[in-house]
């Protein structure tokens, strides 16, 4: 059957001559693998361009249940990006976010909601004049809400220390080391508060974000198996300065 969605190019690996596998956030079918061919010869059908991590597609695609690799019959950009191309920061936030992606989702397993959280989110990231350091943590933050672990915003009031074996806050540090101290807590509780236009807004240092991403790192680790080798949110130290 042919099947027309949006996408989102997470990661392409060469394939024989000329050809990627490219890793695409599909609306219609989640996580799907595409043979693309003649991308890589002199004058390619499909410029590489469109299959950088996070580029919006539209997909004319075939698809049967029973295979995992996929050929497309037509793709093109669904929206042209004006500022993460160009910006270094702004596209080491979606490589994070790619890779974030690459190993939380499931293949075929579609999410209206998720999908479209994630298409606002990287268009927000190429248009927005707000600071970028605080990004990298709420897209992670809610991503695990997605994925069904984020923790329950405290009933309580400050000071918060999250846990990180249990996934919850509590009014004092645990007996063991895996939690986050009073003011990385104070950011998370902060992110799951806030709406995307005003992550910029929350008050945080260098450390507090290194350290955020560190805790849900590892959060997530502990929750889903796959969930492992993470390495982009380092180049994000030092490309944002987070």
């Amino acid at each position: 059957m042919v099947i027309k969605t949006r996408g989102i190019c997470l990661h392409t690996t060469k394939y024989a001559e000329s050809s990627v596998i490219a890793q695409v956030y599909t609306e219609q079918k989640g996580l799907q693998s595409y043979i693309i061919s003649g991308v890589r010869t002199a004058k390619p059908k499909v410029h590489a361009s469109l299959l950088q991590p996070m580029t919006l597609l539209d997909l004319v695609a075939y698809f049967r249940p029973d295979q995992s690799l996929f050929r497309t019959k037509e793709i093109r950009p669904a929206r042209t990006f004006m500022r993460i191309p160009f910006e270094l920061p702004r596209s080491s936030v979606c490589l994070f976010a790619a890779e974030v992606l690459l190993k939380a989702l499931r293949e075929s397993e579609a999410q209206a909601e998720l999908f479209d959280f994630v298409v606002e989110f990287v268009e927000y990231v190429d248009t927005t004049n707000r600071p970028l350091a605080n990004l990298p943590s709420y897209f992670l933050m809610h991503i695990i809400d997605f994925l069904g672990f984020r923790p329950e915003h405290p009933n309580f009031g400050a000071p918060y220390f999250f846990d990180q074996s249990q996934g919850y806050f509590l009014p004092d540090h645990p007996d063991h080391e895996r939690y986050a101290d009073e003011d990385v807590s104070l950011f998370l509780v902060k992110l799951i508060e806030a709406d995307l236009s005003d992550a910029s807004d929350i008050p945080s240092s260098r450390q507090i974000r290194q350290q955020a991403l560190v805790v849900m790192l590892d959060y997530l680790r502990s929750r889903i198996d796959r969930f492992q080798g993470i390495t982009s949110h380092r180049v994000l130290a030092e490309v944002l300065r987070a």
